[in-house]
Formats: structure tokens, C-alpha cells, sequence
């Protein structure tokens, strides 16, 4: 039982992770902070960003699917 709980803490840190992955890379970059340096992105960028964190995120989840917490 509480390797399954680990198992889950586990699995939740690694979903903050891929989302902050995602999120630290591409925000500054559609604000306009990297301009200077000729990188520039639309907010479809953004978007693009925060459908793959969700995409990786509920993949990720689903490793845990069968895994039994009482």
C-alpha cells in the first residue's frame, strides 16, 4: 500500500514538472522578453504550450490508472 502511494506522489511530481517544462519555456517567449534577441512567438504558441502540458500530463496519469490507494 505504500509503495502505491509513492508510486502516485511520484507520478504527480512528474506531472508539475512536464507542466512547468512546458510553461517556463514558452510564456516568456510569446510576452515579448526574448524579442531583442529575434525570438518571438504569436499566443498560439502559448495555447500550443498549454495543450501539450495537458496532453503529457493525462498520458502520464494514466500510468497510475490501475494502481489500487485504500
Amino acid at each position: 500500500m505504500k509503495a502505491d502511494l509513492i508510486k502516485v506522489k511520484r507520478k504527480t511530481i512528474e506531472n508539475l514538472l512536464w507542466s512547468f517544462i512546458y510553461n517556463i519555456l514558452l510564456i516568456p517567449v510569446v510576452a515579448g522578453i526574448l524579442y531583442g534577441y529575434g525570438v518571438y512567438r504569436g499566443p498560439e504558441y502559448a495555447a500550443i504550450a498549454m495543450i501539450l502540458s495537458g496532453i503529457s500530463v493525462a498520458s502520464n496519469s494514466i500510468t497510475v490508472l490501475g494502481t489500487r490507494i485504500d
